[in-house]
């Protein structure tokens, strides 16, 4: 969040903010500070309708992914997931991780068996930091709860936004003297 008025002030394109946004209150933050849309993710993989294994929503939403951690076990690239068996034995130190694209295969013979013997800790299962926000399963019932909460107050702060002319640093020095 804190790099979103920035960018907005150094940009003339419009600005989607991304990460962390799990809820109505991190979308209206986003529109406060300059931002033109939001990209949400954790919160539409909790849903069924995202394809997610059932094992890795029920994670999602039982409160499990309240601690998430980043590793590179799962992909070979660096992205953040609910801490578990497989997330800490991936980041131990002397692991070796594999690159792209041969991480991903080689955890995908591991997942397979895991998911089919309802094992969740031996499962790549990823979870952004608003994790501990998520709280519906039906995507249309996450939508419509964040269209009518954004909705109670988001345009007025929609409206400010949109009307704010940034002040550059000379301008603002300027007034000060």
């Amino acid at each position: 969040m804190a790099l979103v008025p920035q960018v907005v002030d150094a940009v003339r394109l419009p600005v989607v903010a991304a990460g962390g946004i799990g809820d109505a209150r991190g979308i209206v933050a986003a529109f406060a500070l300059g931002a033109e849309g939001v990209q949400m993710g954790t919160a539409f993989l909790a849903c069924e309708e995202s394809g997610a294994n059932m094992l890795h929503r029920e994670a999602l939403l039982s409160g499990q992914a309240k601690q998430t951690a980043l590793t590179r076990g799962f992909t070979g690239r660096l992205a953040r997931g609910t801490k578990n068996l497989l997330l800490d034995e991936l980041n131990q130190k002397n692991v070796e991780i594999l690159p792209y694209p041969l991480q991903p295969a080689l955890v995908r013979h591991l997942s397979i068996p895991a998911e089919k013997a309802g094992r969740p800790e031996l499962l790549p299962l990823w979870a952004g930091q608003s994790a501990s926000l998520l709280r519906y399963a039906d995507v249309h019932a996450l939508l419509d709860t964040l269209v009518n909460e954004v909705s109670e107050i988001g345009s007025a702060v929609q409206s400010w936004s949109a009307h704010r002319q940034p002040v550059s640093a000379q301008e603002g020095a300027k007034d000060e003297s």
